[in-house]
C-alpha cells in the first residue's frame, strides 16, 4: 500500500470523530520513492479539552471525562501540535483547507446552507456584508462564490485518487489540535507548540505528496509546516488572522462579528459591533479568560495596526453601520 501518513485535525466547529475509524497499528517502513497515502481526519465540534489526550501543560476535568484511546495511541506514534488553529466556524475552515486561502480572502466567512441565502437575521446596529454564501467553485462566473483550484484537483493532477467521506459544507476559531503520524519521517511521542492556521494544510499536504510544481487560480495564504514535521529547516514566522464579519446567531461571551490576530504570544480580538478590543496572552491563558487590553495598550495598538493592514491588503469585507451606512471602522481606526 505504500507508506501511510495520518493527520488528525480536531476543530471545535460541527461531524465525524476519528475514533469511528480504526487507526492502523504498528509502524510502516516508508519507501521514499513512493507517494504516501494521506488520510486526514477533520473532527468537528471538538474542543481542546474534549479528549482524554491532554493538549495543554496540565490535564483538566474534561480530559478525564472523555475516553479517546485511539487518539492517545496516535500521539505515541506521531507529533502533537498544541497551537494549530481553525476558522471561527465550519464552512470557512473547510474552504481554507481546500484552497490555502484565509477566510478574509475567500469570503466564505460564515456557514453555508442554501443557494443565494444567508442564515443571518437583521441586526439593529450593523448591516452584514454580502459574503460568498454559495461557497467555492472551480468554474468562473458563478454568483457569490470564489473560483479556486482545489487541493483535491491538484492532487488528482499529480496521480492521486482522492475521496471525501462524511460532512462537507464546501458550499462552503477555535483551537485546532492538527496529530501527525508518519512513520520514519515524523518522530513519535513528540510535540510542537508552534502556531499554525488551517490554510497551512494546503501547501503542507501537497509537499507531503511530493507535489512542488503547481499553480492555482487563487492567491494562497498558507505556509507549509513540513519543517516542523521533519525537524529539518525552519518554518517562516508570521502572524495569523481570523475574519468573521457575520452573525452566528446566539449571543454570549466571545460571540459576534469579529476579526482577530495571533502575533507571538498575543491574541487580539476586535468586535465590529461596539469597537471593543480584547487582548490575551495565550501561553499563560489558553482559555482566554483574562483580558489584558487595559494593561497592555501598546500591544493593543500594534496588533490593531497589523490586523487592519492585513485585512485591507486582502480587500476583506466588513459590516456597515446601519445608522450612517458607512463601513464599521477597522481596529486601528478606533
Amino acid at each position: 500500500m505504500g507508506n501511510e501518513l495520518l493527520l488528525s485535525a480536531m476543530l471545535p466547529i460541527c461531524g465525524m470523530a476519528g475514533e469511528a475509524y480504526g487507526m492502523p497499528s504498528g509502524d510502516v517502513v516508508p519507501a521514499p520513492e513512493e507517494q504516501p497515502n494521506i488520510i486526514l481526519f477533520l473532527v468537528d465540534d471538538m474542543g481542546w479539552q474534549d479528549t482524554s489526550l491532554s493538549f495543554w501543560t496540565q490535564r483538566t476535568k474534561y480530559n478525564d471525562t472523555y475516553h479517546t484511546p485511539n487518539m492517545e495511541r496516535m500521539a505515541t506514534q506521531g507529533k502533537m501540535f498544541t497551537q494549530a488553529y481553525a476558522c471561527s466556524i465550519s464552512s470557512p475552515t473547510r474552504v481554507s483547507l481546500f484552497t490555502g486561502m484565509n477566510a478574509a480572502r475567500h469570503r466564505v466567512t460564515s456557514w453555508t446552507l442554501r443557494k443565494n441565502t444567508t442564515h443571518e437575521q437583521p441586526d439593529s446596529v450593523m448591516i452584514y456584508p454580502e459574503w460568498n454564501v454559495n461557497g467555492i467553485c472551480q468554474e468562473p462566473g458563478v454568483e457569490r462564490t470564489t473560483q479556486v483550484t482545489s487541493l483535491a484537483e491538484v492532487l488528482k493532477a499529480h496521480g492521486y485518487h482522492t475521496i471525501h467521506c462524511g460532512k462537507a459544507h464546501f458550499g462552503a476559531e477555535g483551537l485546532s489540535l492538527m496529530i501527525v503520524r508518519w512513520p520514519g519521517i515524523v518522530a513519535p511521542q513528540t510535540q510542537c507548540d508552534h502556531y499554525l492556521m488551517i490554510e497551512d494544510f494546503f501547501p503542507t499536504i501537497l509537499e507531503m505528496a511530493g507535489v512542488d510544481n503547481y499553480t492555482t487560480v487563487q492567491q494562497r495564504d498558507g505556509i507549509s509546516f513540513m519543517p516542523l514535521l521533519t525537524g529539518k529547516g525552519e518554518m517562516k514566522k508570521r502572524d495569523i488572522y481570523w475574519h468573521y464579519p457575520n452573525s452566528w446567531g446566539p449571543s454570549g461571551p466571545g460571540i459576534g462579528a469579529t476579526c482577530s490576530i495571533r502575533s507571538g504570544e498575543w491574541k487580539l480580538v476586535y468586535y465590529f459591533g461596539d469597537g471593543r478590543r480584547e487582548l490575551f496572552n495565550i501561553p499563560a491563558d489558553i482559555s482566554e479568560k483574562h483580558d489584558m487590553a487595559q494593561e497592555k495598550p501598546e500591544v493593543v495598538k500594534e496588533l490593531s495596526r497589523k490586523l487592519s493592514n492585513y485585512l485591507r491588503s486582502v480587500n476583506a469585507q466588513r459590516p456597515l453601520l446601519r445608522a450612517t451606512r458607512q463601513p464599521v471602522p477597522w481596529p486601528d481606526e478606533i
